[in-house]
C-alpha cells in the first residue's frame, strides 16, 4: 500500500505480479515420469527428489538425484519446446550442483522425439552417452559414463 501511495504522488500506478519461487514439481506428468525413472535405477543408488543446490539461499533444485558409484542429477521434462533455454537452465546448475552426471529425462512422445531429431547435434555435444546405454548402467547400479538424454 505504501508503494502505491508514493507512486500516486508522482502520477504513477503500481502493477505487481507474484511468481512461484524455485522450481517445484507442479504437475502429475512430472511425477509420473519420475516414478517411471525410479524403476529404472538399481536399488543400490540412494534416490531423492526435489534436491536443492547446496548454496545457502539458492532456490534452484534438481528434479531428482541418485547417489551411488557416482552422483547423478536428473532433470525431467514432459515437453521440450526450445533447446537453448533448457540447456542454459541445466548449464547454470552444473557448477553449483555437486553432481558427476546429469541426465535429461524426456517423456517419450512424438513432439519430444521430433525435438531430439531436430536438435541432435547440439544435444550430443553436451549429452554424449546414448540413452539405452545409460539405462543399462542405471539398471546395473553402475556409472553411465557421462551425461545422457533418456526417453521414457
Amino acid at each position: 500500500m505504501a508503494l502505491a501511495r508514493v507512486a500516486a504522488v508522482v502520477g504513477l500506478a503500481v502493477s505487481l505480479r507474484a511468481y512461484p519461487s524455485g522450481s517445484p514439481l507442479r504437475d502429475a506428468g512430472h511425477l509420473h515420469l519420475l516414478e517411471r525413472l525410479r524403476r529404472e535405477i538399481a536399488p543400490s543408488y540412494h534416490w531423492r527428489t526435489e534436491v536443492p543446490l547446496p548454496n545457502p539461499g539458492d532456490l534452484r533444485t534438481w528434479d531428482a538425484v541418485a547417489r551411488g558409484p557416482v552422483t547423478i542429477a536428473f532433470e525431467v521434462e514432459t515437453r521440450v519446446r526450445a533447446w537453448q533455454g533448457l540447456e542454459r537452465r541445466i548449464a547454470s546448475k552444473r557448477p553449483d550442483g555437486m553432481v558427476d552426471r546429469i541426465i535429461l529425462v524426456l517423456l517419450d512422445s512424438r513432439s519430444n522425439r521430433a525435438f531430439l531429431r531436430d536438435e541432435r547435434q547440439a544435444i550430443r555435444a553436451g549429452f554424449p552417452i546414448a540413452g539405452r546405454r545409460a539405462v543399462r548402467a542405471l539398471n546395473a547400479g553402475e556409472d553411465p559414463g557421462g551425461d545422457a538424454v533418456l526417453l521414457l
